[in-house]
């Protein structure tokens, strides 16, 4: 499974960290997902059959329990504030922090556990077909937004997609450089940042410190094995931090 398997994007994450947990906790001959603790006498669920001991569950469950209502909070635009957008901030490094350690433990090296099943939960399953891509030759549109609690979106696509963000078929990651404040940068070069992530649509959280200033950046397309392959950049991504 490759490093980048959780969803960056907060909203992304959310519906993903609800199906890892739902899939462990699925009865597979019925589909439904049992209690848990489980009950005695009860149909073992997914995490039971894969030998997963039930405290480090257990961890997992509180783990989601505890982050579900600060992200609840952070979710709701309209009162969204500084408190709500830091704490939702530190939950969601520690409950991410979790998952990283419950996987790498109990999922990534475990034979109980089929390619299926670790797709089913949302996890990466590598592509073992080699396949040749072509050198990328055209660059991202990018459209970017200011969201409250000084949260950027940004959204890209191929040319020639005008309706929907995409991804460039033969990119693995969006590759950004970019850097707050001072003077507009001419290219990539006078940037101080890299950010890399594996979908069209993305949420970065920035300092609320910084607002009034500008973020400024440019994107491409990238081939992760041969970095000749990747795409030219974006024009100058511009837009200034809101509070």
């Amino acid at each position: 499974m490759a490093g980048d398997y959780i969803p960056h994007a907060y909203s992304k994450f959310n519906n993903w960290q609800k199906q890892l947990v739902k899939g462990l906790l699925t009865d597979p001959l019925t589909g439904d997902v049992t209690a848990f603790p489980p009950a005695p006498g009860a149909d073992p669920a997914n995490w039971e059959i894969w030998k997963i001991p039930q405290a480090d569950m257990q961890k997992l469950v509180n783990g989601q329990a505890t982050y579900q209502p600060y992200y609840d909070d952070w979710s709701d635009e309209d009162a969204r504030n500084k408190t709500i957008v830091e704490n939702h901030k530190r939950e969601y490094g520690i409950y991410v922090k979790l998952i990283r350690k419950f996987v790498a433990r109990w999922l990534r090296n475990n034979g109980k556990v089929k390619s299926g099943s670790k797709a089913g939960l949302g996890l990466t399953v590598p592509d073992t077909k080699r396949t040749s891509r072509a050198k990328i030759e055209t660059r991202p549109l990018v459209k970017a937004e200011m969201k409250g609690g000084a949260l950027l979106k940004l959204q890209f696509r191929v040319e020639g997609d005008s309706t929907r963000t995409s991804m460039h078929p033969d990119a693995d990651v969006v590759e950004l450089k970019y850097r707050i404040g001072g003077t507009e940068p001419a290219s990539p070069a006078e940037t101080n940042q890299t950010d890399t992530f594996s979908k069209a649509r993305y949420h970065m959280q920035l300092d609320m410190a910084d607002a009034g200033k500008f973020f400024y950046g440019f994107a491409r397309w990238k081939n992760n094995t041969d970095n000749s392959k990747s795409g030219p950049w974006s024009l100058l991504i511009m837009i200034m931090i809101g509070n």
